[in-house]
């Protein structure tokens, strides 16, 4: 119950982000549209760096200690998490000229720099928040506000199409600016679902160090996780200096990344069963049965792959014609983490989470690369051959090591023996 209620908090937000930044394709200019891609590859990066895995310990610590007054506790994280804002923040700040150069930003959407950043950083807060309500087991509002900024985007983005305002200004400030009112109404759930009468309770609590342990191999893989489907936005800007080219690799993104969100749902179904698997032979037969679903789920991607493209040319019409290589070929890349995902759950399981970080690790430095390479040969498409690599190397490495770790664990069960003799 528990966790399908932070599924669909989770998904709805999704799915309200995709609706949104379609009706901003239907508004406005190619342009628009690829500077806002950069901005928002900037946004998400900027929101990942001032969480670092803090908010992931903030429930773990908070779920921990259940019958305690949780109040001390998150305020020790909240001045961590001023301290990660700070030190994201001021570097932003000196680098701005640098970022406006390398991304051949034009001067009339410079000003989008700041608005992203702190634009970041206040999803950054929400996301705090949304914590906070999590570990506090309260799932219903966890929901509400994990759906609330794209709400409140859909809302007023929506309102100013029915008014038929044109200015594309408004458009970009209020798709960047709408998480501060998502934070203003976490400073009203928040409160509101913390005890207030338990000074009787015992204070819970954790030192710097304590949560710092916890925090840092989380945000090692939160970090790398967000640079392997945002760095290409920005490697496509500085590398063609086109925001054209970004907007149509951000359209076929849009579509594609479908599949994403479908594997979050199978990931936060399938994480507790999975991880209650102890035995060689249950993780054994689970991982057959998702090499059994390999040749189906190959043959829906490539169904999609076909489908998508005219999707975007019955919305679109001529508009977004270079887009549709890009799709088939990022639906195909996307396609694999139907696959990729619930298979490394085998980690989990067996407590090797050790191999994720180093998987992304591997996808990002062949992804750095094949982008750097590929995309002044063949711009959009460039980027999505590179998604493609790095998730076909995902995939050979997941399969590899899975069956490594599951074999390591039949080695070391009771009853198996090295002894020939």
């Amino acid at each position: 119950m528990e966790a399908g209620l932070v599924m669909s908090g989770n998904l709805t937000s999704a799915v309200l982000r995709f609706t949104v930044t379609m009706i901003l394709f239907m508004v406005l200019s190619e342009a628009d549209m690829g500077y806002l891609g950069v901005f928002i590859a900037l946004m998400d990066m900027v929101s990942i760096f001032c969480e670092c895995g803090l908010h992931s310990t903030l429930v773990r610590f908070m779920s921990a200690s259940a019958e305690t007054r949780p109040q001390p506790l998150i305020l020790r994280c909240l001045r961590v998490k001023l301290i990660l804002c700070a030190l994201c923040v001021l570097p932003l700040v000196l680098a701005r000229g640098i970022f406006i150069s390398v991304q051949g930003i034009e001067a009339q959407y410079r000003w989008l720099y700041p608005v992203a950043v702190a634009g970041g950083v206040l999803l950054s807060f929400n996301t705090f928040g949304m914590a906070v309500l999590q570990g506090r087991e309260r799932y219903g509002l966890y929901t509400v506000l994990a759906a609330a900024i794209n709400a409140f985007r859909l809302a007023i983005i929506g309102l100013m199409v029915l008014l038929k305002i044109r200015d594309p200004r408004l458009y970009l400030g209020a798709f960047f600016a709408l998480p501060a009112a998502a934070v203003l109404l976490a400073l009203i759930l928040v409160p509101a679902a913390l005890p207030r009468n338990g000074r009787e309770r015992k204070p819970a609590d954790a030192t710097t160090g304590e949560l710092l342990r916890f925090m840092w191999p989380l945000a090692v893989l939160q970090i790398l996780a967000v640079a392997i489907t945002r760095v290409d936005f920005l490697m496509l800007q500085s590398l063609t200096m086109d925001p054209e080219v970004v907007a149509n690799y951000l359209l076929a993104f849009q579509i594609a990344f479908v599949f994403p969100l479908l594997t979050r749902t199978l990931f936060t179904i399938l994480l507790p069963k999975v991880s209650a698997m102890k035995s060689a032979e249950a993780l054994k037969h689970y991982r057959r049965r998702i090499l059994h679903f390999c040749p189906g789920v190959f043959l829906l991607t490539v169904a999609a792959a076909a489908v998508a493209p005219f999707i975007i040319t019955l919305v679109f019409k001529d508009k977004y014609q270079s887009a549709l290589p890009i799709v088939r070929l990022l639906v195909l890349a996307y396609g694999m983490d139907v696959i990729i995902n619930p298979l490394g759950l085998i980690f989990y399981a067996v407590g090797r989470t050790h191999y994720i970080p180093i998987m992304h690790a591997l996808q990002l430095v062949i992804f750095l690369v094949a982008n750097w390479l590929l995309i002044p040969l063949y711009a959009g498409v460039g980027a999505a051959i590179a998604c493609v690599i790095i998730r076909t190397v995902a995939v050979a490495f997941t399969f590899t090591f899975t069956a490594k770790v599951i074999n390591d664990v039949s080695a070391h069960s009771p009853g198996n023996t090295n002894d020939k003799g």
